[in-house]
């Protein structure tokens, strides 16, 4: 497959001036880093659709407080950002599961990121409580950020931290799940689900890769418990009977050359 990117990013910033309201801001301790970014890409050759092309953005509004500045805290920061996206997703063309730019999505507006943080020990410890994007933390690659494609800017085995486009979305595994894939990126209850209860679903319905989580030992306490995953669920018919229509797209293309074959 061959794929024509193109990619525009822009900051904002006020107007030249001796002091502008920004500066006066950032004295105060308030700094503020906006920015949009701008997506255009088209499938040439291979894959599912090289008739359509495909645009999106991502507006990110941000604000940190630094404390000390503010009030004279010897250490602490806040942070919030707003992020709004929307558009097509470049993978929608290709047929893939990985996604072509770090920051396809289906459509958000949330706070994204909204935390607090303190620093110990002149620096040495950090402490941070809040919704945190955990790729910033243990994945951000500084020299990979600057490409459009996914693996390079976060690690693939870095997948189950709550990242982007949800930092909130972490999820553990059940053999008895009780929510199910309705696309890629958006669950569906799959039963009643009482307020309290957590929110589980079987991870066969997104991987097959058993180097992801080689001899994971299924501790979920449910009669349907299958002890040790092996994640090849989606070549067993009861298994495709009863999740087969609430797997991601990759798997669904599994099941589906396994029904043809």
């Amino acid at each position: 497959m061959r794929t024509l990117h193109y990619i525009a990013a822009l900051a904002f910033a006020f107007p030249a001036a001796a002091q502008s309201p920004r500066d006066d801001l950032a004295e105060a301790g308030i700094t503020f880093a906006p920015y949009v970014i701008i997506d255009w890409s088209q499938n040439v050759q291979g894959g599912l659709d090289i008739e359509h092309s495909a645009l999106r953005h991502l507006l990110s509004v941000n604000a940190t407080i630094d404390m000390t500045r503010m009030l004279g805290w010897s250490t602490g920061k806040f942070y919030i950002d707003f992020q709004n996206q929307n558009g097509d997703a470049g993978s929608d063309s290709i047929g893939d599961y990985q996604t072509v730019g770090s920051w396809d999505a289906d459509g958000l507006s949330q706070i994204s990121e909204l935390w607090f943080e303190i620093e110990l020990a002149e620096g040495a410890w950090r402490i941070k409580v809040g919704k945190v994007d955990a790729n910033w933390e243990f994945a951000y690659s500084e020299l990979g950020y600057e490409f459009v494609h996914g693996s390079v800017s976060y690690p693939a085995t870095f997948y189950l931290l709550p990242m982007y486009p949800d930092p909130a979305w972490f999820f553990n595994h059940s053999c008895d799940p009780n929510c199910g894939y309705d696309t890629d990126d958006s669950l569906v209850a799959l039963r009643v689900i009482e307020p309290g209860q957590e929110i589980v679903y079987d991870y066969a319905m997104t991987e097959t890769q058993r180097s992801l989580h080689a001899g994971m030992i299924c501790r979920c306490g449910s009669p349907q418990c299958r002890g040790v995953l092996d994640f090849a669920d989606w070549q067993n018919e009861e298994w495709v009977r009863r999740y087969g229509d609430k797997v991601t797209s990759h798997i669904a293309k599994r099941i589906a050359r396994r029904a043809s074959s």
